[in-house]
């Protein structure tokens, strides 16, 4: 896919030789000192050399050919007419200082960039190998990056006093000033609804009053109530029930003619118990940086307790009947701010689309099934979509409210709102084993199986990509240890099995789990084979049939990228990690992409959400041909296959498992 060094490198390097040829032989013939004509000779080269890269690998030049062919003839005849000019005064000096930088731009200056980059990827594997050792005990945070978390804290205030009107926005909740880094405007910690407290908890969020007062927006808002596990930086962040606010990165580089920017809006994966705005993986100033008419928006949505408790067989259940997808109600109401906002920050609010993972991909799934919310978004991007619509998740264990009241003594709902919140994080942290919480069927917003509500056309116009990696179980050693992944492989298997034994849902599970058992795998490895499947890929393939088969647009890539820890297998979070640009972070988490295949891959989900089309052309990426990512065909599926090196169209790599899915569930 890539090459190290393109054609029009050599023409690049030929023409900024010709300079440094001229320059210097001119300058020696004048009598200049040795050093005068070095230096002006350099200046010379390095000049022509970026008006080369600016001509060869503009846009307008990377896909004609005969554009190129015409400059590159021009050329020649310039040189040929320079050599007859000039032959007669300095020939010999004009020709050995020609070869020799041609020699040294051509070929040397490649070989110390390729030894430049392998070195630099030997260092990061190095300090990756070094800092996790064999990978068994997954990521613990450093006190240095605890360091940096707590320089983050902080709370927003009223200002009244004078203000960079700048970087002031108004909204209809409030005139929000943020900060600026560098290239990058930041917009921390803006609320998008009510503070969901006393009253409000276990209630659907409520749209914030008009306001026209003046907030700073310098820091992110709390995290949603969760572990205090070290394993997510976020989890070090203050968490309150006073959670429900959203982060904006946009690049201080206006567009023109004043433009509105598509927006990525990022739903953070987690298993419906961990995650948050705050998490660095999930920000968005990298990504803006690179792409200054993009806007990036990350928000926090309540987990576990606080937003998948069902509440019935009480007097007061009817009202709280929203209650077993909160989190899905914040990420609608955060949505419809988005939409009803992002104007006033320079976003188009008809060019939205919702990326996230695992569990914040299954989501948005749900999200582009219900009327009121996928007409405010126009694109999917989901990346390992959680398996978690099916009657035997539906039926796994749940917190039963009367046992809760039980627990806390109270008689009342009136009582429960009262119960403190840390009393209830410590009740779901030291039962996180027994329960689950992840959305459900309540017949309100979640009335059917995703992959039956795509089918019956309820997903409207949405774009889908779809991503699968190649070890999604691995994420589960990065954010605990071998020892967790295998008790949580083992109690999620055995809890699916159990709660729905006889159900045809659970009968391809046990089919699949006796097929890697028949490949040889240990009992243990065969169920976290078998839920990898399962869990991440099955509903994925099979909505990409549905929707393939009702020619709508989606694609869906491999993403093979994997840890220098051999233990960690490419999942989830370096490929999110990779595409908003967060390399620091994922490393922490033990893994660095290359940089021209993260380019690569970017570009390619940017051109999708300005050009509509998902192509890249030649020399939008210097020394990168073209690569066109096909929409998926369920008759002759191909995917687009990502590892560290290589990024291409493969109709092999993931046949067995679409042969599976054809054979299971159609």
């Amino acid at each position: 896919m890539k090459k190290l060094v393109e054609f029009e490198d050599m023409i690049i390097a030929f023409i900024s030789a010709l300079g440094w040829g001229i320059a210097y032989s001119v300058l020696k013939v004048y009598d200049q000192p040795e050093g005068i004509c070095v230096l002006i000779a350099l200046v010379t080269g390095i000049v022509i050399n970026k008006l080369g890269i600016f001509v060869f690998y503009s846009k307008r030049m990377a896909d004609n050919r005969r554009k190129k062919s015409f400059v590159i003839l021009c050329l020649v005849l310039v040189f040929l007419l320079l050599t007859a000019v000039f032959e007669d005064l300095f020939f010999s000096s004009f020709w050995s200082d020609f070869i020799t930088e041609l020699l040294w731009n051509g070929v040397i200056v490649s070989c110390i960039g390729f030894v430049i980059t392998t070195i630099v990827n030997m260092i990061k594997t190095y300090r990756i190998r070094l800092r996790h050792k064999d990978g068994s005990q997954g990521y613990v945070m450093s006190e240095k990056e605890l360091e940096y978390i707590d320089d983050l804290k902080g709370s927003n205030k009223e200002i009244n006093k004078k203000y960079d009107k700048a970087l002031a926005v108004r909204t209809e909740n409030g005139i929000f000033v943020g900060k600026r880094t560098g290239r990058v405007e930041e917009f921390l910690g803006i609320p998008y609804a009510k503070a969901p407290i006393n009253e409000l908890r276990w209630k659907p969020p409520v749209k914030p009053d008009p306001s026209d007062k003046v907030w700073e927006a310098y820091y992110f808002g709390n995290s949603p109530i969760q572990s205090d596990d070290r394993t997510v930086s976020l989890e070090t962040y203050v968490q309150s029930e006073d959670c429900l606010t959203l982060n904006i990165w946009r690049n201080r580089k206006k567009t023109k003619n004043g433009k509105l920017r598509p927006v990525i809006m990022v739903v953070y994966g987690g298993d419906g118990t961990f995650g948050g705005g705050a998490e660095p993986l999930y920000g968005g100033g990298s990504f803006v940086k690179d792409f200054p008419d993009i806007i990036v928006v990350n928000f926090n949505y309540r987990l576990g307790i606080f937003g998948f408790l069902k509440i019935s067989d009480i007097a007061e259940a009817e009202e709280y009947k929203d209650s077993v997808n909160l989190g899905i109600h914040d990420q609608l109401m955060a949505l419809q701010w988005v939409h009803d906002n992002i104007r006033s920050f320079g976003g188009d609010p008809d060019n939205i689309m919702l990326a996230g993972d695992t569990i914040g991909a299954y989501c948005i799934e749900v999200l582009s099934t219900m009327k009121e919310a996928n007409c405010l978004f126009k694109r999917a991007f989901l990346i390992s979509p959680s398996h978690v619509d099916t009657d035997s998740i539906s039926k796994l264990p749940r917190v039963s409210f009367k046992d809760l009241m039980k627990e806390f003594g109270a008689d009342t709902m009136e009582d429960m709102l009262k119960v403190k919140t840390d009393e209830l994080k410590k009740f779901m942290c030291d039962n996180a084993d027994l329960y689950w919480y992840v959305p459900a069927y309540d017949d309100r917003i979640i009335k059917k199986r995703t992959d039956q509500a795509i089918k019956d056309g309820d997903s409207g116009d949405i774009k889908f990509i779809f991503g699968i990696s190649d070890s999604e179980t691995s994420s589960w050693i990065t954010l605990g240890s071998e020892k967790n992944m295998y008790i949580w492989s083992n109690y999620t298997f055995t809890d699916m099995v159990k709660t729905t034994e006889g159900s045809k849902e659970i009968d391809k599970l046990l089919q699949i789990y006796e097929h890697y058992k028949d490949l040889g795998y240990p009992e243990k490895d065969a169920k976290k084979k078998s839920l990898e499947f399962w869990m991440y890929r099955y509903d994925a393939i099979k909505n990409c049939y549905i929707l393939s088969e009702m020619r709508k647009s989606v694609r869906i890539f491999y993403w093979d990228v994997n840890s220098p820890v051999e233990m960690y297998g490419g999942n989830s979070l370096s490929a999110m990690g990779a595409f908003l640009g967060n390399d620091k972070s994922m490393e922490g988490l033990g893994y660095f992409v290359d940089r021209i295949i993260r380019s690569i891959y970017q570009y390619l989900i940017y051109n999708e959400i300005v050009k509509d089309e998902a192509k890249l052309e030649e020399g939008e990426i210097k020394g990168v041909e073209s690569l066109e990512w096909q929409r998926f065909d369920g008759k002759d599926p191909s995917v687009l296959y990502i590892n560290n090196k290589y990024m291409y169209m493969d109709k092999e790599i993931m046949k067995k498992e679409f042969d599976v899915v054809n054979k299971w569930a159609f």
